[in-house]
């Protein structure tokens, strides 16, 4: 009897233990410890090879660090152990949903409920959490349905309260988000997860006084967790957004170091290291990333990006083509990522293929038109004047802007070479570059030689008054920065010294061309006109 007793003691002991270990597992996972995480399940399973729960949860690491191919691997593992595994079915149905295949998912998910026969607050907590925070397939009907199941299976677990705020935040909802963020801390008040949360809310109103109150709440949140890394992380985010880039640098070395330098971490803090625009050393991480585990495509587009902002457009390419031979998943490609493309491309000059790049770019969001002004540029660069037009035009009939104005009056200027008839529509767009910025001389330098292109085909000294008054502002506007404006000033003083000559005005001549000589003493015409009215 005794030794009957003493066993059942040790299985009772060992559940305690594989218990334990498990939600310390967890808790890794969630303080996004992926590592350590993976350790502690790999260990696991040496001693429980046949809990298939174990292999979702190694799935789940990977799934969260973007390896889909081995997060499938191992809830397919589980389910070769257990076909009525339902957690590894909610695994999968989270990889279709990532996937962007919601009808798929949703009969992986419904086959987990099936099993669990809807009383496993974890299947419910899991499956609607995933609703929740897909990106492209929320329900958030379906997501409040299951959590709010799962709330009446487990009352006191914090996390069925975190999952709900997360939900109505998703809502737009501005009370309750904030009110089950609280309700997680009265079911645990040392649960930091719930200062995380609503520091995140706070930042999302992207007000100064938010953001203080965003950095206190993630404070409170270490006070009484200080071992909770996410929370470093956080504040990292919210001291960038700021753009209190030091401080922001000091909170990821500290989370960089609380999770053990943990890889994914790393790849987080190049993440953010590229979005506060610290390019170079975005460059330095990721290259020091790829030497231990070189198969995340984002961090080739990262580098991609980034060596072109740090205007390395060779490795840019590089880069870039990287990325797109290893991004398999059409859904995971981006907008920017044909951007910064066609950005590289013109850069390292293959024109018609930056276009085309645009194009896709533009496929992905047609709400983003800013791309028809590097198709317009790209078109006017290559003398295609025509095309250029059309894409100027597009781009201003859906945004109204200097920039685009200016690129279509200088393409109506050079169209106008074999078509007079476009001055006028030039001189068009210069106005309303010179009403929308009438300090900018730039605006009355080129109405000045739209309307010297007009006076071309008459006698200069019966030019029309416009060339010169527009010139003289453009002079006014820049001669007390000559060094800035020299190219433009000679070309403005050569004009009305030719204008001043051809209308028999010395003295007027005489100034303008000496002008030109103190920017340019070697300048031909300037010295003809010295030894013709000998100054």
């Amino acid at each position: 009897m005794k030794r009957i007793t003493f066993i059942l003691m040790l299985v009772v002991a060992s559940i305690n233990t594989f218990s334990q270990t498990v939600t310390e597992g967890i808790k890794m996972i969630d303080a996004m410890k992926f590592d350590q995480a993976k350790t502690v399940f790999n260990n696991l399973l040496k001693s429980e090879p046949t809990n298939a729960d174990l292999y979702y949860y190694l799935g789940d690491i990977y799934r969260r660090v973007d390896d889909a191919n081995s997060a499938k691997l191992n809830f397919d593992k589980g389910l070769e152990i257990s076909k009525e595994n339902a957690l590894c079915n909610v695994g999968l149905g989270q990889l279709l949903l990532d996937e962007n295949k919601p009808e798929d998912a949703k009969t992986f998910f419904n086959k987990a409920l099936e099993i669990s026969k809807k009383k496993n607050a974890k299947v419910l907590l899991y499956i609607g959490e995933a609703y929740t925070q897909s990106e492209k397939n929320k329900d958030l009907v379906q997501a409040e349905s299951l959590l709010t199941l799962a709330q009446t299976i487990e009352k006191n677990n914090p996390d069925i309260y975190i999952a709900l705020g997360d939900l109505y935040l998703e809502k737009e909802d501005p009370s309750l988000p904030i009110k089950n963020y609280e309700l997680a801390l009265t079911k645990d008040p040392k649960y930091a997860k719930s200062y995380l949360k609503k520091g995140n809310l706070y930042s999302r109103a992207r007000t100064p006084e938010a953001y203080l109150i965003a950095v206190e709440t993630t404070k409170k949140g270490l006070e009484i967790d200080p071992d909770y890394a996410p929370l470093y992380a956080q504040m990292a985010e919210i001291y960038s957004l700021t753009r209190k880039y030091e401080l922001a640098k000091e909170n990821y070395v500290k989370y960089l170091s609380m999770v053990n330098n943990d890889l994914y971490a790393r790849v987080r803090y190049a993440s953010f290291l590229y979005l506060s625009k610290d390019y170079v050393k975005a460059i330095e991480e990721i290259n020091n990333i790829n030497q231990i585990d070189s198969s995340r495509p984002f961090l080739y587009r990262l580098l991609g990006c980034s060596y072109y902002e740090t205007n390395n457009y060779a490795e840019g390419m590089i880069n870039m083509d990287k990325f797109f031979a290893k991004q398999t998943n059409p859904s995971k490609i981006i907008y920017d990522d044909y951007r910064y493309y066609g950005l590289l491309l013109q850069k390292t000059g293959k024109d018609s293929l930056a276009i085309e790049s645009f194009k896709k770019a533009m496929a992905l969001d047609n709400s983003k038109s800013e791309l028809y002004s590097e198709i317009g540029n790209n078109y006017k660069r290559n003398k295609k004047y025509n095309e250029a037009i059309a894409a100027f035009t597009y781009r201003l009939a859906i945004k109204d802007n200097i920039t685009d104005n200016f690129a279509l009056g200088q393409t109506y200027v050079f169209a106008a070479k074999t078509d007079s008839t476009r001055l006028d529509s030039a001189l068009a767009c210069f106005k309303k570059v010179t009403d929308m910025k009438a300090d900018w001389p730039y605006g009355y330098y080129w109405t000045a030689r739209t309307y010297t292109q007009k006076d071309i085909r008459k006698e200069l000294k019966n030019a029309g008054p416009d060339a010169l008054t527009n010139y003289q502002k453009f002079i006014d506007m820049t001669k007390a920065d000559e060094a800035k404006y020299k190219k433009e000033l000679i070309e403005s003083y050569s004009y009305i010294g030719n204008l001043y000559h051809e209308k028999g005005m010395k003295t007027e001549c005489i100034d303008m061309w000496k002008k030109v000589l103190e920017l340019d003493p070697e300048n031909k015409q300037a010295n003809l006109f010295k030894k013709f009215y000998k100054f």
